[in-house]
């Protein structure tokens, strides 16, 4: 199985915020490498709309090419 990178909001519904936890462990207890994201102040679709306040669930795109590039399936461009 491929690495995982898992985000969610505390606020979001219980099915999604218990099962991306639940599915973090199934991954950790499969020996898989997973990164998994809570984001205090957030629920469901965070960041996602042209009018988001900044905030750190609003930036998850940035921790996810971050973990892309240290999972090394993103490589740092030489131009930038």
């Amino acid at each position: 199985m491929p690495p995982l990178f898992i985000a969610a909001g505390y606020s979001d519904r219980p099915d999604i915020s218990e099962g991306m936890a639940t599915l973090y462990l199934k991954y950790k207890a499969a020996g898989v490498k997973a990164e998994m994201h809570i984001f205090a102040n957030a629920g469901h679709g965070f960041g996602y709309k042209a009018d988001a306040k900044p905030s750190a669930a609003s930036r998850w795109p940035m921790r996810f090419t971050e973990w892309l590039t240290d999972s090394g399936l993103l490589t740092a461009s030489k131009n930038g």
